[in-house]
């Protein structure tokens, strides 16, 4: 396949390549990366192999032997190998052997697979003579060692067990020594349950510990039945292994406490340092510290050490463990599986991309090259296209020469008008800029006097709200202040009060002080005379002893009488009190609602004036309103009518234009035509036929169609050029106008016949019957394929198709071929074509006098406009009078509402005062049932004393009669002085009585002068508070009223500069009917100059339309714009043709019709026009848009005309008789730029599985390295391990597949001392612990674990044996502890530290014994 980057015989080569290469001469060292070792420093031989790119891979299984360093790859070892055997390190041979292990050598390579073929050679291997010496291997060892040494180290304190298992509450196990401890205790005292509490702190399930749940951890005994937790603390501390062997603790590390609880509901928790954490901490802290938490290789359990060599070489399921993955993970080769993996995955993806596309490639190859023939055919085509297309732009552009000489004259004319039309504007320009001035000045005024009114209905507002303001504020001042007067008047009265009842308090306290004195002076005088009466009557006691005895019997039993009657005296005084008290209240009360009925009765008056005045202002307001209304209807309505006048006067305007256009153009037809008639009939001219619109008809309903899209149907029809130029000669001597002539004879023969058009919408040259067929030609000529349809949405459709058409609507509007489109407005084009009922195209024909009679017409009109319009602006100003005189009284209303609002408030208030007074006064006036209680108990009170009176009276007699015997016994003598006693008692008793009256009354004047200062210190308060408030209210209406006459200012000064502004407005309005009676005499000049211009200015739109008609040929015409198509096509045979269209867009459209219908552009016609001419565009260029050169006026004069007529013709047959599809070019392109774009595809991918496959190829060659540097020194590690636990056997880790290592996986192979190599299954029990404890020393010494566990792995072992590992232990792994748990003397003797384990009453303990013997040797 051609252009193919990848054949198919490549693909299969690269689809069988290994996924595993190596290069030839690879000299690039191996770099230490993780536990990459350098086996060799030295460079390969250059002389190797090469190594295929296709292997058949075999699974015999060869040992790999490490070469010398002169060759440091690995190769295969055959068993016939006669090479010597690899001496392993002994690194403590024994001085003596009885065995004879020094003298014999045995076969180190393990036995050949039965399905092992001997025949099998390796090409990628060489063989060595030479091993690896002692040295050598040494310093592997020292720089591994080296490379992986540890500062400080972890390892196991001691263990808190607290009710785990056996070990019922707080049991510590330890110390443990810091490198070999051994635990030993008899068979069932809890030994393996030391290692389980380690487990268990270290994260592993029950079932691990041999219990089915966690909460079967939780020991359980007769003395401690339902404990609900356990616990185990695990003890760390750093250790630093001294060069000298000893060790010391790392006091600059703290250490380190791991503990985990179960709890009953087999649920646990994690502690660090007595923190809490979880168990993703816990193993990630231990990982960290290198306790391998993975493979468990610090944790060798009872029975399961034979389980490490037993080992699978290659895991069957990804989930399992084998010899090859536990190796990897310990080298980190496993690392690299991922990666590889998926890389491999990314190929198999790619290869089957790079297929995919190649398929694609080829596809759109065999597309491209069957279209190379049509692209060549194409390509010769456009080439014909582009020599016509630039023919037919040489003979535009001549006829435009000769066109553009006729419009220069017309122009020199038409510039010599125009500048006196000029010179006139010029005399008028001054009173222009005034009006201009005036109109600016008058908008100027009108915009302040806007916003004069706008201010004046704000300021209106204002009024309002600060009315409102006022009238509010003066209530509020109105009813403070009657406030205020009532409680001074309320103060005045209650100080006078308070004034006389501190003046009675003064005089009764004086009353009562001296009654006090006397009282005690009469007591004292009472004391003495009774003193003597005693005396008397002691001297009398025999003759009264009776007598006296009856007095006192009588006394006794009038006591409680006179109680009684002292009680009823301070009763009834009291009453009198409270009756004093009830008639007083009931005065105040009813003076109270005379007072506010009198008050309500003022405020009704006053708010029913208040009513009336609000009834007659919003009268007044709605009389207003109305008023208002109707101005406004009468506004309205005026004013649209002056729009429909102004409508009316512009349309009249542009009639009477269109009437002094029509009228000229008429005139000028007129007399060219008949002028021509006329040297026709007079035989002077031969081959005259008139208009070409007046030589054929069509139906009425194409009129206007035909109008728009044909307006050269005003063109002159004649048979020859010498007819035509005589014509011209005749109207330019005359001075009769201009015309163009279509030359029969020179009429190409255009094809007539009927075409088919979309939709089956008519042509319209069809729709035409000329008078003669001679004259067809000529109306093809102007209407060419031009199509009627019946609406703007059929001439979209027939427009744009996949042929473009030229299409006129039936009103009028056109749609050119490049899309333009045309026609429509007001003015609609029609009469140009004779009609088929006859009817003559002058309905658009004015004759002078109707164009006067429209002119009279149209200056009565602008009169009544003038008029109407100051009429309506009249009706503005009254209607604005009404509109501002509205908010003034909507203020006085809304001002009366508030104060008849604020009134109602308050007669609303003093109502409910006077209801709230009426019924305070009601209830004391139906409270005279109470009055009546208090004066019936009253009257009840004084007849009650009175008849206590009338009791005693009888009893005082008794005691008077008594006493007089007593006198009458005593003599003058007791008579007299029983006379002084009582006049002294009966002026003590009126004493007390007064003093009694004294008090009750100055108790009485004591609580007014309380409750009038109560009253006082209310009334004070008040005022104080009316006071204040009356204060701010007050300064608020200040403010108010302050605001109130700044707005009567603003309102003043806006109204005295609204009524300037308007007699300024009238001022100018006076100068601006001035100024344009001034105007209307510059534009009676201008129309007439203007009509002298016109007759020119139809000259020169015919010269024009005659030049754009040629410009739009020329414009056109355009080399086909396949620059893109071209562009893509990578080919050196289309340059030229690139080169000839390169500037095929650049075309524009400037060149259009400079005719205009404006007389306000006539200014700019001779600018226009010269700018129009094709000459003067880009003189100083070669080529102008669209890829046509314009050619200079000499080339075009040295043209031979004829000669370029005859090239088009043969061209155009050409053309039109060649049917070649263009399409093919762009198709063609395409599939070229596809198959360029496949092809990058193709070889992007290639490119990409390419980088892939190179990145594979990196990763499995690390992985290899990676793994075989680790794998060779863990198998020499091995060999040494076991040879000297055995003392002489031989041990080996090898590949199944020496090619691929990790195809097949890693078998491990013994020879036990004098037998041979043997399968690791095929050994004894104590083999296999030897060899499973050989590698795990080994991988001890490749990569260092901290602790190690063993469950009494030396139960398999004899005597001699266990002696071996003890003693391995204790020497040679001094840079790891090991917790061994041993029942063998041999082990634990060796021991620094032994832990004992007991059982007592099911309950576990330990002891801690250092081994004294051991420690003092060390």
């Amino acid at each position: 396949m051609s252009d193919s980057p990848l054949s198919k015989r490549q693909k299969r080569k690269s689809a069988q390549e290994p996924e595993l290469s190596l290069d030839q001469g690879d000299a690039e060292e191996d770099s230490q990366v993780e536990n990459r070792v350098n086996l060799s420093e030295n460079t390969p031989e250059p002389d190797l192999p090469a190594l295929e790119a296709s292997y058949s891979k075999s699974y015999t299984p060869r040992k790999l032997v490490l070469s010398s360093g002169e060759n440091r790859y690995a190769f295969s070892q055959p068993t016939n190998s006669t090479t010597t055997s690899l001496h392993v390190p002994n690194l403590q041979p024994p001085k003596t052997s009885s065995r004879g292990r020094d003298h014999k050598s045995y076969s180190q390579s393990p036995p050949r697979s039965p399905g092992r073929s001997p025949t099998r050679r390796l090409e990628l291997l060489q063989l060595s003579p030479v091993k690896n010496s002692r040295v050598e291997l040494q310093k592997i060892y020292d720089r591994h060692q080296s490379s992986s040494k540890q500062q400080s180290r972890l390892f196991i304190n001691e263990l808190v067990l607290e009710n785990f298992k056996s070990y019922a509450g707080k049991q510590v196990v330890g110390p443990f020594h810091t490198s070999f401890s051994a635990v030993v205790g008899p068979n069932g005292s809890g030994k393996s349950n030391v290692i389980d509490s380690m487990l268990f702190v270290f994260g592993f399930r029950a079932n691990k510990m041999r219990q089915d749940r966690l909460s079967d951890l939780i020991h359980k005994s007769e003395a401690f039945p339902s404990l609900q937790s356990c616990s185990v603390a695990v003890h760390f501390q750093y250790v630093i292994d001294e060069s000298s062997g000893t060790s010391r603790i790392d006091e600059e590390k703290p250490g380190l406490i791991i503990t985990r609880k179960a709890f009953k509901n087999n649920s646990s928790k994690y502690y660090i340092n007595e923190k809490e954490s979880s168990y993703t901490e816990v193993t990630k802290l231990l990982k960290n510290e290198g306790i391998d938490l993975d493979h468990k290789r610090f944790l060798i359990l009872q029975g399961e050490v034979e389980n490490i060599a037993q080992m699978k070489p290659k895991a069957e399921k990804e989930s399992d463990d084998g010899l090859l993955e536990y190796l990897e993970d310990i080298i980190g080769t496993a690392n690299y599986k991922p990666l590889i993996e998926e890389r491999m995955g990314q190929i198999e993806n790619l290869n089957e991309v790079c297929l995919e596309k190649e398929n694609r490639f080829e596809i759109v190859d065999r597309e491209k090259n069957s279209l190379e023939s049509g692209k060549e055919t194409a390509l010769e085509f456009l080439e014909k296209e582009k020599q016509l297309t630039l023919l037919r732009s040489k003979l535009f552009q001549f006829k435009l020469l000769q066109s553009n000489s006729k419009l220069a004259s017309t122009l020199e004319k038409i510039s010599s008008s125009n500048k006196d039309l000029e010179d006139e504007k010029m005399k008028f320009q001054e009173s222009l800029k005034k009006v201009d001035e005036i109109k600016a000045q008058r908008k100027e005024i009108k915009d302040r006097i806007s916003s004069c009114s706008s201010k004046e209905k704000t300021l209106v507002l204002e009024r309002r709200e600060l009315e409102g303001t006022r009238v509010s504020l003066e209530e509020r001042t109105k009813n403070l202040v009657s406030k205020m007067e009532k409680a001074e008047k309320t103060l005045k009265s209650t100080k006078h009060s308070i004034s006389e009842a501190e003046n009675m308090l003064e005089e009764l306290r004086g009353q009562q002080t001296e009654h006090e004195t006397e009282i005690k002076d009469l007591t004292q005088l009472l004391e003495k005379e009774r003193s003597i009466l005693d005396d008397i009557k002691l001297s009398l006691k025999d003759k009264t002893k009776n007598i006296s005895a009856e007095i006192i019997r009588h006394e006794k039993e009038l006591e409680p009488w006179d109680l009684q009657l002292q009680e009823k005296e301070s009763q009834i005084q009291l009453a009198e009190s409270e009756l004093s008290l009830l008639e007083e209240t009931q005065a105040k009360l009813k003076k109270n609602v005379e007072t506010l009925e009198e008050k309500i009765l003022a405020k009704k008056t006053h708010k029913q004036e208040l009513q009336d005045l609000i009834l007659d202002l919003k009268k007044k307001l709605n009389s207003l309103k109305d008023e208002r209304s109707q101005g406004e209807k009468n506004f309205t309505s005026a004013h649209l009518k002056l729009k429909e006048m102004q409508k009316v006067l512009n349309a009249h305007r542009q009639r009477a234009m269109e009437a002094r256009s029509s009228l000229s153009k008429a005139q000028n037809k007129s007399k060219v035509l008949t002028a021509l008639s006329r040297l026709q009939k007079s035989g002077r001219i031969n081959g005259f036929h008139g208009r070409l619109g007046d030589l054929g008809v069509i139906d009425d309903s194409f009129d206007v169609a035909i109008s728009t899209a044909c307006p050269r149907l005003d063109d002159v029809v004649v048979d020859t050029v010498e007819c035509a130029q005589h014509c011209i000669d005749y109207l330019r001597k005359n001075k009769l106008g201009y015309a163009r002539f279509i030359l029969l004879d020179r009429l190409r023969q255009f094809n007539l016949q009927p075409i088919s058009t979309p939709e089956n919408v008519p042509r319209l040259f069809d729709l035409v019957k000329p008078k003669n067929p001679k004259f067809s030609n000529a109306f093809y000529s102007v209407l060419r394929d031009t199509l009627v349809a019946q609406n703007l949405k059929q001439a979209n459709n027939v427009a744009y198709g996949k042929k473009r058409f030229r299409v006129v609507t039936v009103d009028g509007k056109l749609i050119d071929i490049s899309g333009t489109m045309s026609g429509g407005g007001n003015h609609v084009a029609k009469g140009l074509m004779k009609l088929g009922t006859n009817q003559s195209d002058k309905v658009d024909d004015y004759t002078p006098e109707e164009v006067d009679k429209i002119e009279r017409e149209l200056s009565e009109r602008e009169n009544n406009f003038r008029v109407a319009s100051d009429t309506v602006h009249e009706m503005e100003e009254e209607l604005k009078k009404l509109r501002d005189h509205e908010p003034d009284l909507e203020s006085q209303i809304s001002k009366a509402e508030m104060e008849a609002d604020s009134l109602a408030s308050e007669l609303t208030l003093a109502e409910q005062q006077v209801k709230e007074a009426e019924m305070a006064y009601v209830k004391a006036v139906s409270d005279k049932a109470q009055l009546n209680v208090v004066m019936k108990n009253l009257e009840r009170l004084r007849g009650e004393y009175n008849d206590l009176q009338s009791e005693t009276k009888t009893k005082k007699e008794k005691i008077k009669g008594l006493q007089d015997e007593i006198m009458k016994i005593g003599g003058i003598k007791l008579q007299m002085q029983n006379s002084k006693v009582e006049s002294v008692c009966q002026k003590l008793d009126i004493l007390v009585a007064k003093l009694k009256k004294v008090k009750s009354a100055s108790k009485k004047s004591g609580g007014d002068v309380v409750k009038f200062q109560k009253l006082l210190q209310n009334s004070e308060r008040d005022v104080e508070l009316s006071s204040d408030e009356l204060k701010v209210i007050e300064e608020q209406l200040k403010h108010t009223k302050l605001a109130l006459a700044e707005n009567d200012t603003n309102m003043n000064e806006t109204l005295n500069l609204k009524v300037e502004l308007k007699e300024q407005s009238e001022q100018l309005k006076e100068q601006m009917e001035d100024m344009e009676e001034s105007i209307n005499e510059f534009k009676s000049i201008e129309i007439e100059m203007k009509n002298k211009l016109e007759k020119l200015n139809s000259l020169l739109t015919y010269i024009k339309s005659e030049i754009t008609q040629q410009e739009k040929g020329l414009n056109e015409l355009s080399i086909r714009d396949v620059t893109h198509t071209l562009g893509m096509l990578d080919d050196n045979k289309m340059d030229s043709v690139k080169e000839d269209v390169k500037n095929n867009q650049e075309l524009d459209q400037e060149y259009r019709s400079c005719e205009t219908q404006d007389e306000s552009e006539i200014k700019d016609a001779e600018t226009s026009c010269d700018n129009y001419h094709p000459m003067n565009i880009d003189e100083t260029s070669d080529e102008v848009s669209r890829g046509i050169p314009r050619l200079s006026e000499d080339e075009l004069r040295e043209l031979d005309v004829e000669l370029i007529e005859s090239k088009i013709n043969e061209l155009s047959y050409y053309v039109e008789e060649t049917n070649v599809d263009i399409g093919v070019l762009e198709e063609y392109a395409r599939r070229l730029a596809e198959f360029k774009r496949r092809k990058l595809d193709l070889n992007n991918a290639v490119q990409k599985r390419d980088e892939v496959k190179e990145q594979l190829g990196i990763l499995k060659k690390k992985r290899f390295d990676e793994f075989m540097a680790g794998f060779n020194i863990i198998s020499m590690t091995l060999k040494e391990m076991y040879q000297m636990i055995t003392m002489g056997g031989n041990a080996e880790l090898e590949l199944v597949d020496s090619l691929d290592p990790f195809s097949e996986g890693v078998t491990f192979s013994v020879m036990p001392p004098k037998k041979s190599w043997r399968n690791i299954t095929n050994l004894s029990g104590g083999e296999k612990t030897l060899s499973s404890l050989a590698l795990v020393f080994a991988l001890h010494k490749y990569k260092p674990t901290p602790l190690y566990v063993m469950d009494e792995i030396d139960a398999a072992l004899d005597f001699r044996n266990v002696s071996i590992v003890a003693n391995y232990i204790k020497e040679r792994t001094k840079n790891a502890q090991f917790i061994v748990i041993s029942l063998r003397n041999n082990m634990f003797e060796l021991a620094q530290q032994l832990v004992g384990v007991y059982k007592r009453d099911n309950r576990t303990k330990s002891t801690t014994i250092k081994n004294i013997d051991i420690l003092n040797r060390t």
